[in-house]
């Protein structure tokens, strides 16, 4: 099913291809003959792709970007996991729709789809990496009862977050926003979070000297869920790898530091262009896990 909108004066086009049974939506933004370069963007558990919203708009001119309306959004039942592993859905979309990104964006149980997916499938053309908020855990040593617990019982504050920080200047009534989070919950349900969790849990296996590509990483220096430690380990081990750290900022950036956030994004995806085509100065590398509080 393909379907002409508009967004902010700019075309765009949905496409819904059936995937093991449930819809999977490609939404391309400034379509064009001879597009620059592709770009992803993969959303995090319970959220939709209307997170990207704001970014589209904001990228350098022939650049495409593609965003995915994938099963963890909450919106479908909670049985998706028992079809594919996480990784295995990215991979069933890109084939579904033939995308071929040069570069993905990824936030939070999203980057860690990536991740994996890259791990088991490879590289291929993506060249560029940019992870908001990923799930790390350098050795299984860390990987514990007590971690599982935590992860648990801090999954209604997850929702509540994520709920609160979207709410803006018009906030919920106290007796409707709990509704809404317990629904939210339920509506996710217990599947869904294992699927979270063995993505989370495999992350000490990662082999991520063979991610070679520049990767921008994102965090908020206050992120109960993936805490800055976590985030800073994973920077580490990364070949090419630049970690920026929003002071005053939990988990969700594009929310709670939303210009702030698509600056980094439009620089990132702009100084991934070949030399004629940026528009930055100069094209400055990312190496080494350099870190930068802002």
């Amino acid at each position: 099913m393909n379907m002409p909108l508009r967004l902010d004066g700019a075309a765009r086009r949905q496409v819904t291809r059936e995937v093991a049974g449930y819809p999977i939506r490609a939404t391309y933004h400034g379509e064009c003959a001879q597009p620059r370069a592709t770009w992803l963007f993969v959303h995090g558990m319970v959220e939709s792709d209307d997170v990207w919203a704001s970014v589209p708009p904001l990228l350098p001119p022939g650049v495409v970007a593609v965003t995915l309306e994938l099963p963890w959004s909450g919106r479908l039942d909670a049985l998706w996991g028992l079809s594919m592993a996480p990784e295995q859905w990215l991979h069933a979309a890109l084939e579904a729709h033939g995308i071929a990104p040069d570069g993905i964006v990824a936030h939070s149980f999203g980057a860690n789809v990536v991740l994996q997916y890259l791990e088991r499938h490879g590289s291929g053309g993506v060249a560029h990496l940019l992870l908001i908020s990923p799930f790390y855990k350098a050795s299984t040593g860390d990987v514990s009862w007590e971690l599982f617990q935590h992860y648990v019982f801090e999954f209604e504050r997850f929702i509540e977050l994520s709920l609160t920080v979207r709410q803006g200047s018009r906030p919920l009534a106290p007796e409707l926003f709990g509704a809404v989070r317990q629904k939210l919950r339920d509506q996710f349900g217990c599947y869904s979070w294992m699927q979270f969790w063995q993505l989370f849990s495999r992350t000490p296996f990662l082999s991520l000297r063979e991610f070679t590509q520049p990767c921008l990483l994102i965090t908020g220096a206050d992120d109960f869920s993936s805490p800055l430690a976590d985030v800073t380990a994973l920077a580490r081990g990364l070949p090419d790898a630049r970690l920026v750290v929003f002071e005053d900022c939990s988990h969700f950036c594009l929310s709670s530091k939303r210009q702030e956030t698509l600056a980094q994004i439009v620089d990132f995806v702009d100084m991934s262009l070949p030399a004629p085509f940026s528009t930055s100065p100069t094209h400055r590398s990312t190496h080494d896990a350099r870190s930068s509080h802002t």
